[in-house]
């Protein structure tokens, strides 16, 4: 989970830039990961706000995503679907 200060002009970027290099630094290890965009509406409710003062993180913060990490199926990457015709257009 990343969380940042909104006093900082540049949060939102900044907070995306950590998410980039969690997903870079997983797979330099071989880890999966995925970057999960609903931090910034789960973190902006009452229950959110609760969490965020449980843990102890107090301060005006915005949840900017979540980056999830684990292995994939021991077979490996499969094949990508094959492209529905006229589903993509380039212009």
């Amino acid at each position: 989970m990343v969380l940042a200060d909104r006093s900082r002009r540049t949060y939102t970027d900044d907070g995306n830039m950590v998410i980039a290099n969690l997903l870079n630094a997983a797979h330099a290890i071989g880890v999966d990961s995925c970057y999960i965009y609903r931090a910034r509406e789960v973190f902006s409710t009452p229950e959110g706000r609760e969490l965020l003062e449980k843990w102890g993180l107090h301060g005006d913060y915005e949840g900017i995503g979540n980056v999830i990490l684990g292995y994939g199926l021991p077979e490996g990457i499969k094949e990508a679907a094959p492209r529905k015709e006229g589903y993509i257009l380039r212009v």
